[in-house]
């Protein structure tokens, strides 16, 4: 009876280990969903804050200009071919005098950062690479005399900040990049910034700003791809979107703390 006993525990204790580890793999994926979600979430607010893409400014010209076109043919059966013709080359022709604004990708915000750029940044890495050792315990940061920690690229932060900062947003890592930017930059450099240097559609009237140090941001992309690779998620096109999102999400911060500068000095 006793060893009948025994052996039930045991196969008790072993659906209940294998139940607990079910669960936490299964609450780890919600996590990488939720993470996911909350990157692609913020891509589209910052897509819609930013307004049509000068791509997409071209495209509803180019189909304004085709309508128009459209539009006289419909109007010219009177006419007879060779009316016709000379009409729709004097529309081309004025269609041609009208500059328009280039299209290339150094037009559009990010252009020159892929998503793909950020898995194989070697500065990206070195800071991924320390980061991810120092949350997992086995090479740990030693803080300096006021408590903080030099991440790679000239960057340091507050050890328990930092600490705080991963801990309370590991299913929101864009609100993480955020958090993260603010233990990089004063108040006032945020204000005074933006993530590129270049004028926004969501502020068109406003002046060109400094660039943010483009390392410094590296570092914070870098903290919080070390923090993904920690909780399990693999490197690929998912994880590249995602922390380009990140990225996006910084100069969204940039952002907001000019627009409330200019809230509270009103």
């Amino acid at each position: 009876m006793l060893n009948v006993s025994n052996k039930m525990r045991e196969e008790i204790q072993k659906k209940s280990k294998s139940l607990e580890e079910s669960a936490k793999n299964t609450q780890d994926k919600i996590d990488l969903l939720r993470r996911r979600n909350g990157a692609l979430q913020d891509a589209l607010t910052d897509r819609a804050l930013a307004g049509p893409s000068p791509k997409e400014r071209h495209r509803n010209r180019a189909h304004h200009q085709t309508e128009k076109e459209k539009d006289k043919r419909s109007h010219s059966h009177s006419s007879d071919h060779g009316g016709i013709s000379k009409k729709l080359k004097s529309s081309q022709q004025s269609s041609h005098s009208t500059p328009i604004k280039s299209t290339s990708p150094a037009c559009s915000p990010d252009s020159s950062f892929s998503a793909i750029d950020f898995l194989h940044d070697t500065d990206l890495n070195d800071v991924c690479d320390r980061v991810q050792k120092h949350l997992q315990k086995t090479e740990v940061i030693t803080p300096d005399s006021k408590g903080r920690i030099n991440v790679g690229c000239n960057v340091k932060w507050d050890v328990k900040s930092f600490e705080d900062i991963v801990e309370n947003n590991k299913v929101n890592v864009t609100k993480m990049a955020q958090n993260l930017a603010m233990q990089t930059w004063s108040k006032k450099e945020r204000v005074d910034r933006s993530l590129d240097g270049k004028k926004r559609n969501r502020f068109p009237n406003t002046p060109v700003k400094q660039a943010a140090t483009p390392s410094k941001v590296k570092a914070i992309i870098g903290a919080v791809k070390a923090v993904m690779k920690s909780l399990g998620d693999q490197e690929g096109p998912s994880m590249a979107f995602t922390l380009k999102s990140c990225r996006s999400a910084v100069g969204h911060k940039f952002s907001n703390e000019a627009f409330k500068s200019q809230l509270d000095f009103s």
